[in-house]
Formats: C-alpha cells, structure tokens, sequence
C-alpha cells in the first residue's frame, strides 16, 4: 500500500517544479502606461529652441509628442521644438503598450522678442518751413510706436509719418518702441535751417587723380569749368601739373557761389595737349551747423565724387 501512494507525490512535485520554470521565462511585467515629460526650459523668446524629456513608464512604450505649433515628433524619448512665434502652447505626449494608452499635456510660454527702435529720415537739413519724413524699421513683436518730435508734438502708434517744422533749430526727434518683453529709444537731432541760407560757396577744387592717360615728365595743363543745372557756367580755370606725382593738386582756391540749391551741376575736364575730358554730375547740399568754420564760410563739408576730384563747400548767409 505504501508504494501505491508514492506515485501521486512525484507527480506532484514535477508539477510545481515546471510551474516555477515557466514564470521564470517571462520576462519583466509590463504595466499600464503612465505619460510624463520634463521641459527643458518653458519659458523662453521667440524664436526658440525647447527641448522635452520622457520619463513615462509602463515598458515597451511607444511615444507620440504633439507640440501644439503644428509640429510633431515620433517615437523619440528625448526630442526639441522650435517656436518662432509668441503664444502659449499646450505640448501633448501620448505613450501606449499592449495594456493600454495613456497621455499628458504640459504648457510651455513663448514670450515676443522685445523691441529695438529704429527710423530713417528724409528731408533733414532742409530750410525752414519744411515737412520731415521719419519711417520706423524698428524689431520686435506686436511693437507700439510712439514719436516725438522735439518741439511738442507728438504722433501715435504709425509706422511713418511727416511733420512740418515750421522755425529754424535742432530738434531731437525721439522714436519709442514698446512690447510685452520691454521698452527701446531711439533720438536723432534734425537740423532746420535758417530761409536766408540759400546759396552755397565753394572753397576749394581738389584733383586726387585724373581719369586720363598722360605721358610721364611733361607739362600737362587743363581747362576746367563748372556750369549748373540751366546751363549756366558760374565758373571756369585753369591749371598745370607736371607729372602726375604732383597730385593731389588744388586747382581752386578762390571760390565761387551757386544759387541752384539740390540741383545737379556738372564739372568738365579738359586736357589741351590731347583733348582728352572728362564730366561728372554733384549736387551742392545745405549742410547742419555743427561743422568747423573755415574762412569766410558759414560751414563747410567735403564731397567726394568717386573719379579722384574732391569739392569742398560750405554754405552762408546772404
């Protein structure tokens, strides 16, 4: 009887045996998923750069992110973003398994580049009265303008804008620029100059080369004139090098005047020996009233016109 009940113990004992050895190939438990991330900087300028870090858990996950710009990524567990613009944006991952799915969404704070103020002028140094024309090409997202002129007035949130000064002075005309993320000024002075400025003199002709082909040790001599828009010759001479070594050479000296404000005048060259010329086109200009006094001259400037021959100027009262 004894060897009858044997039988069914080692039966018994191989079952449990083999029921251990089953669990043991397995393997790790997968859990239902549980979605989270960490952002790596939640709060930045736009345009920038954010990064997301997973730290779901549940095993074998598969990972979705929705940036909430339009953009998206897959399976990835680190993975960035570029906002370009401001706002408020809700970023979603998704993680699922064989158990299940599971998502979460975090907001990330994209604030506006701030402002940098900026304008252009056109029509400074005119004589007064005189309209200016001031257009901001200032930076910055969804920026507020606002302008000041310098003799009391003001103007509002436009991006150009004219303003007629009507008595000579130096004004400082003040553009501010203004966002969400902070303030920028901007202040350039504008120079209205007095009616009776209406003519400008011109001091000196200076030749820094010449735009002609000359033998070398011999007597060179040229004729110039000057002549203004009508046609007009306001003034004529002449000169002489000897080489070309000599230059820069002052041809003019005493001066002469032209009414013909902002108007186009023209400088002819002409080489007696071989006929060889030259013309160029310059436009005499009023100029502000913080230059160094030269001689009789109220003001003066220096212009160059790119062939080698510098005209100084200066502009005066009547």
């Amino acid at each position: 009887m004894k060897g009858i009940h044997s039988i069914p113990l080692l039966i018994l004992i191989f079952f449990i045996a083999s029921c251990k050895e089953d669990s043991a190939d397995t393997g790790p438990t997968i859990q239902f998923p549980v979605a989270d991330f960490d952002i790596g900087g939640d709060y930045c300028t736009a345009p920038c750069i954010t990064s997301f870090t997973s730290t779901s858990t549940g095993g074998e996950l598969t990972l979705s992110w929705d940036f909430g710009n339009g953009n998206s990524a897959g399976n990835q567990s680190y993975t960035s973003n570029t906002f370009t613009q401001s706002g408020v944006y809700d970023v979603k991952l998704t993680v699922q398994n064989a158990i299940g799915t599971d998502e979460i969404t975090k907001q990330v704070t994209i604030q506006v580049a701030p402002p940098q103020a900026a304008f252009t002028v056109v029509n400074n140094y005119c004589v007064a009265p005189c309209s200016v024309t001031f257009s901001s090409i200032s930076t910055g997202e969804d920026i507020s303008l606002n302008w000041d002129f310098g003799d009391g007035s003001t103007a509002g949130n436009v991006n150009s804008t004219s303003h007629f000064f009507s008595s000579p002075g130096v004004y400082n005309v003040k553009l501010t620029a203004e966002n969400d993320s902070g303030t920028s000024e901007l202040t350039k002075e504008i120079f209205i100059l007095e009616a009776s400025l209406d003519k400008v003199s011109f001091g000196g002709l200076n030749f820094t080369q010449l735009p002609f082909t000359l033998a070398p040790n011999n007597l060179h001599v040229f004729q110039y004139t000057i002549s203004n828009d009508l046609g007009q010759t306001i003034e004529s001479g002449s000169f002489q090098i000897f080489s070309l070594d000599q230059l820069p050479h002052p041809a003019l000296t005493t001066g002469y005047q032209s009414d013909r404000i902002d108007k186009p005048h023209t400088l002819h060259i002409y080489h007696f020996l071989t006929g060889q010329s030259a013309s160029f086109e310059f436009t005499p200009q009023l100029f502000p009233p913080d230059f160094p006094l030269v001689d009789n001259c109220k003001d003066h400037a220096l212009y160059g016109n790119g062939i080698g021959v510098d005209i100084e100027f200066c502009w005066h009262e009547d």
